[in-house]
């Protein structure tokens, strides 16, 4: 063939030689080690992450034209020149309506741009929710409803919030056709977070349809229709499980309002789909942008249209399973990351939670940083102003194709099971999450996953911060006079509220039938680490003395440093006084000052050619002296025989880095005293 009329190599050609080139050059640096193991990234969601991404990478069908609100909605539902900014949902919390009306309007002059009403949660904790007419008026005393969107926190029902902001309205005299916001209502999440199901689900989804169709001729503006996925992020979720298991909630709430009048499109304008943001940055960017992708893929199955995702607004949440009581300033640095990736991931609105939410604070000063860290990622740094900046990242599209099509395949699963109510009463979503949680406390207890100051890091002098309180357990259903028809109910419970009554008591008190569920457990990554630290300060304070470990640093520097450095770090997670600044030259040395010390533990420090000789006279000078002194080994010989033979001479622990922290720490806080 003529070399001048030869085809020209593909673009794909020249970057498939580098691309190999590099692997080759890479594998020689790693020296034999394997690239898979040294190199790739699993996450939690089964989704590997590579060391390089090229064009490659991109996923199939990738256009770069694709304009936001076009297509696959994945680069945001926004059209362009749509200048929608990204809500500030931030919640308040107060003792009284006095005090929440005062912190509402200096938020609101500081940059707050929605206004949260506490909820019944709130409430269950100690905190003031509106339960009177009275008390909303006050709460709302000289704030324009009509200039800021108003979201009520709801359980299972949408009907007590309705009248409330009904009632409210027609005493100040506004229409409702003006507000904006949601009384949105989520009896799935509802039913997780109490346990238990209703047996017959006919009555909820009477009540979720009468609350659509009111909003669709009352207040279009008002969503009624919440899906609550942080409910599964609570629990421990990861993000295809949480995308998933959203999905499996709008598909149920289609299901549950069938021949109920709600068409797909009225539905998906009354829903309020809201998401936990974990700490893994780039994923939950992915997610944000994944949910767009299968939201409208879900649309299409339910025989709607794709244009019918864009109705559906999305809020985020800073996460809380990975917040931590210890060095709680730190939180500030999560909710950092969090917020951001939930802003470029394209989210309608934000509620980032103060540093001190996790201890019950709810701190002015807490409040403010939170407020202020939304104003300046969006109106300092302007992350909220181009759409999908992410959009076109070689990493980021190929996370969120892998992340939409797993989620869609978990979806799937769920309605496998017959759907999400079915598949909850099975038990079938709970052993999903538990399995997910058990992984993560699994990466925590060994620190391949860190929580900076509680399993990483920890500052000795700082004191573990009381928790909020548990909510209180309520029946979130409550059965409906059905002979009286939801609008007479609706304006029945108004006159009422006008009347002077309580919310709860205006739509009737008889607990609905419900079938128990297979518990959800609220999943804290910290859990473990802050039991030890509480439990080694009451030791503290009962003995008059921190539990103690006494280090043996065997040889010169070189040979004990790096032991002794993990092992510091290891032990100090437990709340363990260290008594580290000597090193000896042989083990009766070592065995007279541990002795002498009065320390509950020693750690021997020294390398593994050395253990065999200074191992077996230390442990025996010790136990001898004093058998209830624990010897800990740093590190961990690789024969097991060798293991036994210190075992054997009285070595109790040894602490490693596959070691799991919180069972080692534990074990040896309960030998004196502790009850872990």
């Amino acid at each position: 063939m003529d070399q001048n009329n030869s085809p020209k190599n593909s673009p794909e050609e020249p970057l498939a030689e580098a691309l190999a080139a590099w692997r080759a050059q890479v594998e020689r640096d790693l020296k034999g080690a394997p690239f898979e193991k040294r190199l790739i990234t699993r996450t939690p969601e089964g989704i590997s992450l590579n060391p390089l991404y090229t064009r490659a990478d991109l996923p199939a069908g990738f256009s770069a034209e694709e304009a936001p609100g076009t297509g696959s909605r994945v680069r945001g539902t926004r059209a362009p020149g749509d200048t929608k900014v990204c809500r500030r949902l931030q919640a308040i919390n107060r003792a009284d309506a006095d005090g929440f009306n005062t912190a509402l309007r200096a938020a609101l002059m500081a940059g707050q741009d929605a206004v949260v009403v506490p909820g019944a949660d709130l409430a269950a904790q100690g905190g003031w929710a509106p339960a009177k007419l009275e008390e909303l008026t006050q709460a709302l005393r000289e704030v324009e409803l009509t200039a800021v969107p108003v979201h009520f926190p709801v359980g299972a029902s949408a009907l007590p919030a309705i009248a409330m902001l009904v009632a409210y309205a027609e005493e100040r005299g506004l229409s409702l056709e003006t507000l904006c916001g949601s009384v949105a209502a989520d009896p799935i999440a509802a039913a997780v977070r109490e346990g238990a199901m209703p047996a017959d689900m006919s009555p909820v989804w009477d009540d979720v349809a009468s609350s659509v169709n009111w909003s669709a001729e009352k207040a279009p503006g008002l969503r009624t229709v919440a899906v609550d996925a942080s409910v599964w992020s609570d629990a421990g979720a990861n993000a295809v499980q949480e995308l998933g298991l959203a999905l499996a909630a709008i598909a149920e709430n289609v299901r549950g309002l069938e021949g109920k009048d709600v068409a797909l499109e009225k539905l998906a304008a009354a829903t309020l789909v809201r998401f936990g943001i974990g700490p893994r940055f780039f994923m939950e960017l992915a997610k944000f942008r994944a949910w767009r992708v299968v939201l409208a893929k879900l649309m299409v199955a339910l025989d709607g249209d794709a244009a019918d995702a864009a109705a559906v607004e999305v809020v985020a949440q800073t996460g809380r399973w990975n917040k931590t009581r210890l060095d709680t300033h730190v939180n500030m640095l999560r909710t950092t990351t969090e917020g951001l990736s939930a802003m470029l991931g394209g989210v309608d609105g934000l509620s980032i939670e103060a540093f001190d939410t996790v201890t019950g604070a709810n701190s002015a000063v807490g409040e403010r940083i939170a407020r202020n860290l939304h104003v300046l990622l969006s109106e300092e740094f302007g992350f909220s102003v181009p759409a999908d900046a992410a959009g076109g990242s070689w990493y980021v599209e190929n996370t969120t194709d892998q992340l939409a099509r797993k989620a869609w395949a978990f979806f799937q699963e769920v309605e496998k099971q017959g759907g999400l109510v079915a598949a909850l009463k099975a038990g079938w979503v709970q052993t999903q999450l538990a399995g997910t949680a058990k992984g993560r406390d699994r990466d925590y207890a060994v620190r391949r996953s860190g929580l900076i100051g509680t399993n990483l890091f920890p500052n000795a002098k700082d004191v573990i911060k009381d928790a909020a309180a548990a909510p209180a357990a309520v029946s979130a259903f409550i059965a409906a006079d059905t002979s009286i028809a939801w609008s007479n109910r609706l304006s029945n419970a108004v006159d009422a509220l006008r009347a002077g009554n309580a919310v709860a008591t205006v739509v009737g008190d008889t607990p609905m039938a419900t079938e128990p569920l297979t518990e959800l457990p609220v999943y804290k990554a910290a859990a473990p680490f802050e039991a030890m630290r509480l439990a080694a300060a009451d030791l503290a304070t009962k003995r008059g003395q921190a539990p103690t470990v006494f280090f043996a640093k065997m040889g010169p520097v070189k040979q004990h440093k790096p032991r002794a450095d993990f092992s510091a770090g290891f032990l100090s997670v437990g709340g363990f006084a260290l008594n580290s600044k000597a090193a000896f030259a042989t083990a009766e040395e070592a065995a007279a000052a541990a002795l002498e010390s009065g320390a509950d533990a020693l750690v021997i420090c020294s390398t593994d050619d050395t253990y065999p000789d200074l191992v077996p006279p230390l442990c025996a000078a010790v136990k001898a002296a004093k058998p209830d002194m624990q010897i800990v080994l740093a590190g961990l010989p690789r024969d097991e025989a060798v293991q036994k033979q210190f075992t054997d001479a009285g070595v109790d622990e040894f602490i490693h880095v596959r070691a799991d922290v919180p069972a080692t720490l534990s074990r040896m806080l309960n030998r004196i005293g502790a009850n872990l």
